[in-house]
């Protein structure tokens, strides 16, 4: 018997319906942990080379938290490993992603039902929803859900089966493949925002609903419960709950101030438009991960005028960068916007990234009507009508549903080079743009991720609870880092100030402390607030993780699990043509010009203004820290052996 796992990996073809299972082996667990490590070990073999992202042979593999299905606080983070279909160059080549999703149900059920991993393949011969209830495994007709909300399906399969289960669901974007389209889990967490929903909606996969009864059993339940509840309480007294509670990630509006105002920069401080009295008009209601008595999600609600009573679930936030970005004033239009775009299934950020890009184009007149098919004007009805022809997938709404490489190809404009704009890195725009912050380590992880923008890793370097400002103090980084997946010597290193880059330290080497962190917390299913604002850190969580399996593992193995599967990602990408060549965001180079001036990329101080010279010394020394080739920046046949990893 393992500890804390379920036991069981669960197959299933859509194609032929057949459903076959596998045993979890200690071997597995004792490399991998869960989570994203048995999802991307999964997909080193059922992920065949250079397979077409919409395929009935590209899987859907779904690694459940390491802690899911226990009293963990948090535990509610499902790792989704598909081949993104958003193209990342003009060659089409996509990337393989590891996408995590934080919800209630799904993770406990998928545990309680018995699977640390599914691996979907296949197409159905109609839409359908897996239903997955312990041992029972049905693709089932979905053909009644067909055009529907991932929400009003999520609500019409509990009705169905219980209020308990889990269910992972796509909206209309997803039905029609739109590339930038997005999976939903339990109403609450999106999976990843490149493509998920695509991927769900090639294999005709409207939904999964899962239920289980079976429990999971810890090896040390009292020592177990005790380190749970000494963090559960820090989490409850901590004095950005109360807040959280009120306004999920809204409460941080302060912190953000800085890192959001990406747009247009018509006014810098959002506090001053978007602060939690004017939130308190749209947020409806907050909810919480499995487990986790903070709470960041929320349920927002259109307030006035048509569509008045919608409600959606995102962060609350993104209504902010929303009205930032696209120049919204009323808050109720931009919520209404965020309303129909999440109803949808399509991606936000993608959505207003492009809707601002075609505004300025057209003001500059880089395009034209004719190429629209409209005049774009800054102004809500404009972007509703944009949003419209995508769904649709009518005259430029059809190009736009191809994503961000395709209406580059379309208008003759490369969006990569478009300083103005946040930025892309592999084909996607990034969600915070560097040269409003800096080149930290959680903007240096867009420049060589083994996937297009990801900002997951992000756990030490903002703003604990001591510390309530940005830039931290270097002490207060340092102090941070070092109770993170560190050996011996690397704070040292790491806290060596380079003359290429600037600041008390040298931003590449913190990015992998941050990577391992990262692939730690996404492999054991819990959250990387709670290091961010100094509750627990990865020695926390290693306890409880020991608690509940049994397995005891020094800070060293630790470090040796996570660059085992992170060698094993980067390595995945590899395969598909991805390499150094990749690692770039171009329009981070050229200073954004704004009303206080041009603002340039810069070191994480703002000392030094970052040249592309000085960013490619800082790859130089994240490829040979990680043992990979300079040249390639990709790992070394002598790297994959290390961890065993087979070719």
């Amino acid at each position: 018997m393992l500890h804390g796992y379920g036991g069981t990996i669960l197959y299933v073809d859509l194609t032929s319906g057949e459903v076959r299972k596998e045993s979890l082996t200690k071997e597995m667990v004792e490399n991998y942990i869960g989570g994203e490590g048995f999802a991307l070990m999964l997909a080193k073999e059922h992920m065949p080379v250079n397979v077409d992202p919409l395929s009935p042979d590209a899987p859907i593999i779904i690694g459940a938290p390491a802690l899911g299905g226990t009293f963990a606080p948090p535990s509610g983070k499902v790792t989704w490993v598909m081949k993104f279909p958003q193209p990342a160059d003009e060659t089409g080549k996509c990337y393989i992603g590891s996408a995590k999703g934080g919800s209630s149900n799904f993770p406990v059920a998928m545990k309680q039902a018995g699977y640390d991993a599914i691996v979907i393949k296949g197409k159905a011969d109609k839409l359908s929803y897996l239903n997955i209830s312990d041992d029972t495994v049905e693709i089932c007709n979905a053909e009644e859900y067909a055009g529907r909300s991932a929400v009003e399906v999520t609500t019409a399969l509990r009705r169905k089966h219980g209020m308990g289960v889990g269910v992972t669901a796509i909206g209309i974007g997803g039905e029609k493949k739109i590339i930038w389209s997005m999976a939903y889990q339990d109403m609450k967490g999106t999976v990843g925002r490149h493509g998920t929903g695509a991927v769900f909606g090639s294999k005709n996969l409207k939904a999964i609903c899962i239920y289980g009864t079976k429990g999971i059993k810890v090896a040390k339940p009292d020592q177990f419960m005790e380190k749970a509840n000494e963090i559960y309480t820090k989490l409850k007294n901590h004095p950005a709950t109360p807040l959280m509670q009120q306004a999920g990630y809204t409460a941080f509006m302060a912190v953000f101030e800085n890192t959001l105002s990406q747009g247009n920069w018509k006014v810098h401080k959002l506090g001053s438009k978007h602060d939690l009295d004017v939130a308190d008009e749209y947020i409806h209601r907050v909810g919480a991960d499995a487990c986790c008595p903070m709470g960041c999600k929320c349920t927002l609600i259109v307030p006035r005028g048509q569509d008045k009573g919608g409600k959606t679930h995102m962060h609350a936030l993104q209504v902010a960068v929303l009205s930032d970005r696209l120049e919204i004033d009323d808050t109720a239009q931009a919520v209404r916007l965020a309303f129909t775009y999440n109803e949808a299934g399509v991606c936000g950020t993608t959505f207003m990234s492009i809707a601002d890009w075609l505004t300025r184009l057209y003001a500059e007149g880089k395009v034209s009507k004719e190429t629209i098919g409209f005049e774009m004007k800054r102004d809500e009805k404009t972007y509703f009508k944009l949003l419209e022809k995508i769904l649709k997938r009518e005259g430029i709404g059809d190009v736009i549903a191809e994503g961000p490489m395709a209406l580059s190809k379309h208008i003759g404009v490369d969006m990569r080079n478009d300083a103005p704009g946040v930025g892309v890195a592999k084909g996607a725009h990034t969600n915070y743009d560097a040269r409003f912050t800096s080149l930290d380590p959680l903007r240096f992880i867009y420049f060589v991720c083994p996937r297009p923008n990801h900002a997951g890793y992000h756990d030490i370097t903002t703003v604990p609870s001591d510390v309530p400002h940005w830039p931290m103090p270097l002490q207060a980084i340092r102090d941070n880092y070092s109770k993170g997946a560190v050996l011996d010597g690397e704070i040292e290193k790491a806290f060596t100030p380079v003359p290429y880059y600037g600041a008390g330290f040298n931003t590449a080497l913190l990015t992998i402390i941050n990577e391992r962190n990262g692939t730690l917390y996404n492999s054991w299913g819990t959250c990387s607030i709670f290091p961010t604002i100094s509750v627990s850190f990865v020695g926390d969580m290693n306890e409880l993780w020991s608690y509940a399996s049994g397995i005891n593992k020094t800070m060293a193995d630790l470090v040796e699990c996570a660059d085992r599967i992170y060698n094993l990602y980067r390595y995945l990408n590899a395969r598909e043509g991805f390499g150094r060549k990749d690692d770039w965001v171009e329009g981070w180079f050229t200073p954004r010009m704004t009303p206080v001036g041009p603002v340039p990329l810069m070191d994480y101080y703002r000392t030094k203004v970052l040249s592309k010279d000085d960013v490619n010394k800082l790859l130089d020394d994240y490829y040979e820290a990680r043992g990979w080739d300079i040249k390639t920046g990709n790992p070394t046949l002598e790297k994959l052996k290390q961890y065993g990893t087979s070719i």
